[in-house]
């Protein structure tokens, strides 16, 4: 896995250009849901890029990656930045939450499938919820079944299919929604659920004026909240948050 993410992180931001405007989304309830001074764990934060965002708005983030090329790729934008930024880069895979002290972050997000390569997502979601202090958010950006298998090579029973990364074929695991929800609460609150990623070809994402594309992506957000648009979306969005008891 992290060979494979090494392979391509010099040009991973340019892969992923098609779906910028997924990250303005994302960008969008991070405002809603985070506060400057509130400490965060970015689980499976590639190049940083939302990390390097919400350390510009205030917050600290401890920013964990399996790979070191991502790693270095954030490591050279927190260097470039005029004025030091609270990012902790720290090389652990997505399912090292073993690793943080009990209620010691005010939000945990993980975006652009990091939690489809996690084994059990049950256990993930006991240790978000270890880690997270009462009324902390878990923002989870996942790969659908539909934007699986798009990128598969092979299928696989329980949600498991192998896709390709820079010539390695890696086990991502893809469920439908209300399965997912299911995982995570309890012990976490539903708060929100939708998908992106149906409105237009992928391909045309890099094409579509920024403005445009973000204007279209805050309508797919509130179209991929009904029930005609979740099975079609290429992602699912999950907004829990930690109940004062859990």
């Amino acid at each position: 896995m992290a060979a494979a993410y090494d392979a391509i992180a010099r040009r991973y931001d340019r892969l992923t250009a098609g779906d910028r405007y997924m990250r303005a989304v994302l960008e969008r309830r991070y405002r809603a849901l985070f506060r400057p001074g509130q400490r965060l764990l970015d689980v499976g934060c590639g190049t940083g890029r939302d990390s390097l965002e919400l350390a510009r708005r205030g917050l600290s983030l401890v920013a964990l990656d399996l790979s070191p090329g991502m790693l270095a790729r954030l490591a050279a934008a927190l260097a470039a930045e005029r004025r030091r930024l609270a990012v902790a880069p720290l090389a652990a895979d997505a399912a090292s939450l073993a690793l943080f002290r009990d209620a010691s972050f005010d939000g945990l997000i993980c975006n652009f499938a990091a939690i489809n390569t996690v084994a059990d997502w049950p256990a993930f979601a006991a240790g978000a919820a270890r880690v997270l202090r009462p009324g902390g958010w878990l923002l989870l950006h996942l790969l659908s079944p539909a934007g699986l298998r798009r990128a598969a090579v092979a299928d696989a029973a329980d949600g498991w299919t192998e896709v390709d990364v820079a010539g390695r074929r890696l086990p991502h695991r893809a469920l439908p929604l209300a399965t997912a929800v299911a995982a995570f609460a309890p012990p976490f609150r539903l708060h929100r659920a939708y998908a992106l990623g149906f409105l237009w070809p992928r391909r045309w994402g890099s094409r579509l004026p920024l403005p445009l594309a973000v204007a279209l992506g805050r309508l797919e957000a509130r179209l991929g909240a009904l029930p005609p648009f979740r099975r079609r979306g290429r992602f699912h969005v999950l907004e829990l948050e930690r109940p004062a008891a859990c």
